[in-house]
């Protein structure tokens, strides 16, 4: 696969170090809250698909 688009609650630790290893972007899908927006932007996923955009941009 060229990417990965889980929900954030199926990315475990393994999960994140098969995709690194791999070099495998990972967009999560619906992530709404700010705590769940501040952890995919600290760990670098490619894209964060949401309902609230606005939160994104905090």
């Amino acid at each position: 696969p060229d990417c990965f688009h889980p929900q954030p609650d199926l990315l475990t630790t393994d999960v994140l170090k098969m995709c690194k290893r791999k070099n495998l972007p990972i967009n999560v899908w619906t992530v709404n809250s700010l705590p769940a927006i501040k952890y995919c932007k600290n760990h670098g996923f490619q894209a964060v698909i949401t309902d609230n955009p606005l939160a994104i941009s905090l």
